[in-house]
């Protein structure tokens, strides 16, 4: 099912399903604000806050953040891939059996994830989240690349965790000005998700 709406007017499809994979919930929550989104098929603009529907908007890349609403640079399902310490996190987490194609065939193999104290995944979206005392959380969507399982991550102090390990294992080991740059507004987004009150 498409999820589709009109933004000034014109329709532009948001995603698929639960998966808004062509708009961030940053610039979503911009356009509602502002007043710029009426109902076009489906649900209406206030909808797409009800954490009943779990709806998965896409990650708020940096290069991203100036294009036009529902316009994207590279694929749908694009993600980050991170590195980070297991920590109190994943400490207790055990992933699934890494999958792969070989000749059409499923092959299974021991996940990587499963032994040290580094794990690697994938940042691919964020999701609204109501939780017990009746605040709202901007949880991250991580998926183990080896097994292609999905976790949530749902806690301000789990999800600070990972803005911390993205800062220590990426932003303070590159070279390059602009690389420092784009993870430093990763670590931004995935903090600042979390001051926002709907």
């Amino acid at each position: 099912m498409k999820r589709e709406i009109l933004y000034n007017g014109v329709p532009v499809t948001m995603g698929s399903m639960d998966i808004l994979f062509n708009i961030s919930l940053p610039k979503y929550q911009q356009a509602f604000y502002k007043g710029e989104l009426e109902h076009y098929t489906g649900l209406s603009p206030l909808d797409y806050f009800d954490t009943m529907y779990r709806f998965n908007f896409r990650f708020p890349f940096p290069d991203e953040e100036n294009l036009p609403f529902g316009k994207i640079k590279g694929h749908e399902n694009r993600y980050l891939p991170v590195l980070m310490e297991r920590g109190e996190v994943f400490r207790d987490v055990r992933f699934d059996q890494g999958v792969k194609f070989i000749n059409g065939r499923k092959k299974y193999f021991d996940n990587p994830n499963n032994g040290g104290e580094k794990i690697k995944l994938w940042i691919t979206a964020q999701r609204l989240i109501l939780k017990n005392d009746g605040k709202f959380v901007v949880g991250l969507v991580l998926v183990c690349p080896y097994c292609k399982c999905a976790y949530v991550v749902d806690t301000v102090q789990e999800i600070f965790y990972i803005a911390r390990q993205i800062q220590e294992n990426h932003f303070e080991k590159l070279p390059l000005a602009r690389q420092k740059i784009f993870w430093q507004k990763v670590t931004v987004a995935i903090k600042y998700g979390n001051y926002l009150a709907i």
